[in-house]
């Protein structure tokens, strides 16, 4: 409504309409996006809504290596894919270090609020409600368990050892 000139596509980028917005865009650029996408469905529609010239630019986290936290493409594989597709990587810098102020706030938030009070939530559960809370213990055991391995994500020495975050621009 405030920019009423303005273009705006509901749309998952990899189901666009391609031929409608074919060489339409200067730059396309993608935040913290790519990694939930399957590159090459990505590469294709970059290939074909970007203009000649144009550049693709991607702010993302990339795997130095195998994990158990799972998203994002190893760095090694997307370069192969993005050099095989024609890219070429015309600017790189590691930003790592730009996010460790805000997964150590984040963190320290899980720590210090998140989990301490759903603990308190789980704890005045058992005691008010001792038969439904045995009941369903074992997936309360589970939901707890997965929330401690959550706070890997958020970890910033984790973060750091197992993954990178790219500020990238790439040309054809």
């Amino acid at each position: 409504k405030k920019y009423p000139e303005t273009m705006v596509l509901n749309s998952r980028f990899e189901n666009m309409p391609l031929e409608e917005y074919k060489h339409r865009f200067g730059t396309v650029i993608m935040s913290e996006s790519l990694q939930y996408q399957k590159i090459e469905k990505s590469l294709r529609v970059v290939d074909t809504v970007l203009a000649p010239g144009g550049r693709w630019i991607v702010s993302d986290y990339f795997k130095k290596r195998k994990t158990k936290l799972a998203s994002g493409f190893f760095w090694e594989a997307f370069n192969d894919q993005i050099e095989q597709a024609g890219w070429k990587i015309s600017h790189s810098r590691d930003i790592t270090p730009n996010t460790v102020p805000f997964l150590k706030f984040i963190l320290m938030w899980s720590n210090r609020l998140l989990i301490p009070l759903i603990e308190l939530v789980l704890d005045n559960f058992q005691k008010s409600k001792p038969g439904i809370y045995y009941l369903v213990e074992d997936v309360i055991d589970l939901i707890k368990n997965d929330l401690y391995k959550k706070t890997d994500y958020v970890n910033p020495d984790v973060f750091a050892r197992d993954k990178k975050y790219m500020l990238l621009v790439l040309e054809r």
